[in-house]
């Protein structure tokens, strides 16, 4: 219901000469990290877990949490490699793993044999690096019975990376507030909750400018409750 402009004219350059444009790129061509879906939890009164991870291909980074109310080391697959394996005292474990997926990747059993309560799930992301680790830096810490998880800060040595804060807690039974913040990111966004025991949960946001992350923390509901905090930096593909 509008009349049609007048056809345009373009007046050509007096020079015939082209004029080249150009703009800069304040990531240094990275490619952000994207995360894809999460698995449901997987645990077990005391044994081993299966985890079904969500739909994968290939090159996509999966980070396996776990956490079991023991000292026992858990066991991954071929093609899995623990980058943070601690214990917090002799009733909290916490491990963190990583996987480059090849494709539609099925689910996996680690290996829990004897011990406590353990529970996992896997976290999937896309666009990190296409080779070697995924893993830039990162930190994990115990603390005493709080209702603050904390994680150590950690630097990472590139801008754009993705923070992923991951909570490991004896008991979360009260909830766990969907409030992780750091200084650089000063937001995460919350991507599960295992309101359970053991409990935990999983966040995360980009660090833009690649300074000091500043430590992590988020709120335990109910009763203080011993737990452990980590921090992972995946790092970005460069394109």
């Amino acid at each position: 219901a509008f009349p049609l402009p007048a056809t345009a004219l373009f007046r050509e350059h007096a020079t015939r000469a082209l004029i080249p444009e150009m703009s800069f790129d304040t990531q240094g061509g990275q490619i952000s990290i994207s995360f894809v879906g999460v698995s449901a939890a997987a645990s077990a009164a005391n044994g081993n877990i299966s985890i079904t991870p969500p739909t994968t291909a290939t090159n996509h980074i999966m980070l396996a949490t776990i956490t079991s109310l023991d000292n026992v080391a858990s066991t991954f697959p071929a093609g899995w490699t623990v980058y943070l394996e601690g214990n917090n005292g002799a009733g909290l474990r916490s491990t963190l793993a990583w996987k480059r997926c090849t494709g539609a990747e099925a689910a996996f059993t680690v290996t829990h044999a004897a011990g406590g309560a353990i529970r996992g799930r896997v976290t999937v992301y896309s666009g990190c690096v296409e080779s070697g680790s995924p893993i830039n830096v990162s930190s994990l810490r115990h603390n005493a019975a709080s209702n603050t998880c904390t994680a150590d800060t950690i630097t990472p040595t590139v801008p754009n990376c993705l923070i992923v804060f991951t909570a490991h807690i004896v008991s979360a039974l009260g909830g766990i507030a969907n409030d992780a913040a750091a200084t650089d990111p000063a937001t995460l966004t919350q991507r599960f909750v295992d309101a359970t025991s053991p409990g935990g949960s999983i966040a995360d946001a980009y660090n833009m400018a690649g300074g000091a992350t500043g430590n992590a923390t988020e709120t335990i509901g109910g009763a203080a409750s011993v737990n452990s905090g980590g921090l992972t930096t995946l790092t970005p593909m460069e394109v």
